[in-house]
């Protein structure tokens, strides 16, 4: 048994000083400890925060969507990137062309399977026409096929989304 140094060693008590021991020796070490956990105190709201901030950022901001997943996996998302970029460039007017969808991206044996990229074209009468493309990308970022199909118009697509009665159209006295 070693013996303690008398600087170290508070002194003892007798009678209800001596319930006193553990709390005295409580006091003593508390400033070490307090200065820990003042730091750990600190720390742990804010990377919460911080984990918190980048989940929200990653659902609601695309390109810090395609950031985090490009540091995942970065040969799935430069298939996903050059699909889309063929996706873009295909039509009669590519440079009118826009992103509606940004496509998901499936592991095949060989490469990826990219699905649900939309594009929004100009269409043959006016108004916007959506194209959904689905491609086959092999590791290296090179397309083997892309498939596109022609998506029918919706009432939305068609600017026909006002069944009702025009507000700004006098009311007919006969009815």
């Amino acid at each position: 048994m070693t013996r303690r140094r008398p600087e170290n060693q508070l002194p003892d008590y007798e009678g209800d000083e001596a319930l006193d021991t553990f709390a005295a020796r409580a006091r003593h070490r508390r400033p070490l400890r307090k200065g820990r956990r003042r730091i750990a105190n600190r720390l742990i709201p804010l990377i919460f925060f911080t984990v918190l901030a980048v989940f929200i950022a990653k659902q609601e901001i695309p390109a810090v969507n395609d950031f985090l997943n490009g540091l995942l996996d970065p040969k799935g998302q430069m298939a996903l990137q050059a699909c889309r970029d063929a996706a873009l460039k295909n039509g009669e007017h590519p440079s009118l062309n826009r992103l509606l969808r940004r496509g998901v991206r499936h592991r095949t044996v060989n490469g990826f399977f990219i699905d649900q990229i939309v594009i929004g074209t100009p269409g043959r009468t006016g108004g916007e026409q959506r194209v959904q493309v689905s491609c086959h990308v092999n590791l290296i970022g090179r397309i083997l096929d892309m498939h596109t199909e022609v998506l029918p118009l919706t009432p939305i697509s068609q600017d026909t989304f006002r069944t009702g009665p025009d507000p700004f159209k006098p009311m007919d006295p006969a009815n």
